[in-house]
């Protein structure tokens, strides 16, 4: 086992674009620095570009492999949080105990943390915290919570997606023969909100694409960015919208960039693929359903590309002032 390795502890499955682009950009930036070993620790054994992926209940080969680590890493993909399930902040603390025992210390890059709801919680995010040599996060939200559990040295750095690198050679063939130029990106999510404040919000956002469509003369193309709890939104939108829309299912973040990169206009409320849409150097509208979505915009000097959720009817004046 090569002795100038690296391991990576982030969302297992990698299932939603976003923590897929955060990945690959932490992936690059290793490899770039002339580490010649990188794994990832997932929920199945295999190899894709240059990357060991190492079943998590695999213990023996993965006490073997953090133990040999020059640097192991926990960020990319994935977030700090009790909300989707306990077990996800179990997961990142079992690793984290497991690298203690080894006597190893983590580095913690550019990770989002929500608040915690359960005690248990705040123990095991004041254990990582404790167990780590760096801590870097992706925004001010996240300093302020994770602050309140270490007096530990926290980062505020860029996130990892700014630093993506776009290979045409790895989007999907199916997204080469369909994409067209120009048109009008959208990657929406659902509320969390009533069935009749998400039906009212899609209604309203549908009329709006309906407009832009007319005003720039240009198709509306959906991306579902959490395919599992997007889709359904693009779906809605399309069934509300008298001007046709198309839905692209992508699978890698080289998919939104190439269609980002075609558009003439990229409207998000998915953070990630506004990012995208940014790096790939085109015109972009956020929809913030977070403050996350507002601090990027003023990060990158679009403060004026902003649209509050309850007031998604001023989507299309905005756009007179772009075009």
């Amino acid at each position: 086992m090569d002795k100038h390795s690296v391991t990576i502890i982030s969302d297992q499955k990698l299932s939603n674009l976003g923590d897929l682009a955060i990945y690959l950009s932490l992936k690059d930036r290793i490899l770039d620095s002339g580490i010649n070993k990188i794994y990832k620790i997932s929920n199945s054994n295999k190899v894709i570009d240059k990357v060991e992926f190492i079943d998590f209940k695999n213990i023996i080969k993965l006490v073997k492999i953090l133990s040999k680590s020059e640097t192991i890493y926990m960020g990319g993909g994935g977030i700090l949080q009790d909300e989707s399930s306990l077990l996800n902040l179990f997961y990142y603390f079992s690793l984290s105990l497991l690298c203690f025992f080894l006597g190893k210390r983590i580095s913690i890059i550019s990770v989002g943390v929500t608040k915690p709801k359960f005690t248990l919680s705040k123990f095991m995010l004041k254990f990582i915290c404790w167990n780590s040599n760096r801590i870097s996060v992706r925004d001010k939200r996240s300093f302020e919570l994770l602050a309140e559990f270490t007096s530990k040295n926290i980062e505020i750095v860029n996130d990892l997606v700014f630093d993506f690198k776009f290979n045409k050679d790895k989007v999907t063939p199916s997204i080469l023969s369909k994409a067209i130029k120009g048109g009008i990106l959208v990657a929406p999510r659902p509320l969390l909100a009533s069935e009749n404040e998400s039906t009212e919000f899609c209604k309203k956002l549908a009329k709006q694409l309906d407009l832009l469509s007319e005003y720039l003369n240009q198709p509306i193309h959906l991306v579902p960015f959490q395919e599992s709890k997007d889709l359904a939104t693009c779906l809605t939108l399309k069934s509300y919208m008298k001007t046709e829309a198309t839905i692209f299912n992508c699978v890698s973040p080289h998919d939104v960039y190439y269609l980002s990169q075609l558009a003439e206009l990229v409207i998000f409320m998915r953070l990630h693929a506004g990012i995208i849409g940014y790096i790939a150097e085109k015109k972009i509208i956020g929809i913030a359903y977070s403050s996350k979505v507002e601090h990027f915009l003023e990060e990158v000097g679009r403060h004026e590309c902003n649209v509050a959720i309850n007031d998604i009817d001023s989507l299309s004046s905005i756009i007179t002032t772009m075009f």
